[in-house]
């Protein structure tokens, strides 16, 4: 479990300042970011926060002190993600024999565009949107690779086919990479009954990657709005929720989002209050500018807006608290549906689920 920083940052604007800085928002040129926290706190901080690699390639030239603390970390970081992209290669170029085509999610696309290096984001694991007809194609080409399926009897394949969600592989060595298989990049029994997602839109607007010939991506604009929602729903904002708000913010920076887009897919979805809680996150911690207009779009109620707050922060997500470990966060993923009706039926399926 990760260490609890209530006091590391002196303010929320220290926190601001090296965040900004971190992912590009400002350049502090040949200076260190004046975050005012002791270089040793900072790190473990970073580490924790699954950072470290990004803040040792950013932080290398104009704060050594700071940089000789990740190393080891970003050599650790290097190592783990050459193993991910080593089987990554090898299922890319199999599923490339036969013409299927996947969509890259989360880390493993995140890591090859929007950071400067692919060891600049850690990664535990990796995970492929494959379309529900091609599904049983792909794991036929895992089977043939020998990677084998991880059981987990808390989650039987019968249970995350209902709920659109993951099979999971092991690769041949059963150490270094863990692949899962998707059938959606929004899973789970949340969306399910609350949402509207239209994957065959998603599909068909997937982007390449020049690196890959089996491998797509998700426009921008998807990318932040899943993102936003796998942290918010997925990971109820736990420990790790800092890299998410920078894989939002990087992007943001690297790839030309269309924030109307955002905002309007979002409600359609019926995402939008997720998606604003990531992005005022963001805007409160990082600042990329200019998304006014969209947060006041997405927006939920005044009251809707103090009770969320209640459980999020600027100041919760510094200290690393985590919804997750805590009943509360049941209350959390009503408030976070954007509308009443939908709440009461999550409430009440989740009593009285589906008969299957």
């Amino acid at each position: 479990m990760s260490t609890h920083y209530s006091d590391l940052w002196p303010d929320i604007g220290a926190a601001h300042t090296f965040l900004a800085f971190l992912t590009g928002v400002t350049d502090e040129g040949d200076d260190a970011p004046d975050c005012r926290v002791d270089p040793d706190s900072l790190a473990r901080w970073l580490i924790d926060r699954d950072l470290g690699s990004l803040a040792y390639a950013r932080c290398r030239g104009v704060y050594p002190e700071l940089a000789d603390r990740l190393q080891t970390e970003r050599y650790l970081t290097a190592g783990q993600n050459s193993l991910h992209w080593r089987n990554l290669q090898q299922i890319n170029d199999k599923f490339a024999e036969v013409g299927l085509t996947a969509v890259l999610l989360k880390g493993a696309a995140l890591a090859g565009t929007v950071y400067d290096g692919f060891e600049q984001r850690s990664m535990t694991d990796v995970d492929l949107w494959l379309r529900e007809q091609d599904i049983a194609r792909g794991c036929s080409l895992m089977d043939s690779l020998d990677f084998y399926v991880k059981n987990n009897e808390n989650r039987p394949l019968a249970l995350q086919l209902l709920s659109d969600g993951e099979i999971q592989y092991c690769s041949p060595d059963g150490t270094s990479t863990l692949v899962e298989l998707h059938l959606s990049p929004f899973e789970g029994w949340w969306i399910q009954r609350t949402a509207a997602i239209d994957k065959a839109a998603l599909w068909a607007r997937k982007q390449t990657l020049s690196q890959w010939k089996a491998f797509y991506q998700l426009t921008p604009e998807d990318m932040v709005i899943q993102v936003a929602f796998h942290l918010a729903v997925g990971h109820q904002f736990g420990s790790q929720s800092m890299r998410s708000l920078v894989d939002i913010a990087l992007t943001a920076q690297r790839r030309t989002v269309d924030w109307q887009l955002v905002a309007d897919r979002a409600q359609q979805w019926r995402v939008a209050t997720s998606v604003w809680l990531a992005l005022f996150l963001v805007k409160q911690l990082i600042g990329v500018p200019g998304r006014e207009d969209v947060l006041n779009q997405l927006q939920p109620s005044a009251w809707r807006r103090r009770q969320l707050l209640r459980f999020v922060s600027p100041r919760s997500i510094l200290a690393g608290r985590d919804l997750r470990d805590e009943q509360e966060r049941f209350l959390f993923l009503l408030l976070l549906v954007d509308r009443p009706q939908d709440a009461g039926r999550l409430a009440g399926r989740t009593l009285w689920p589906e008969k299957e």
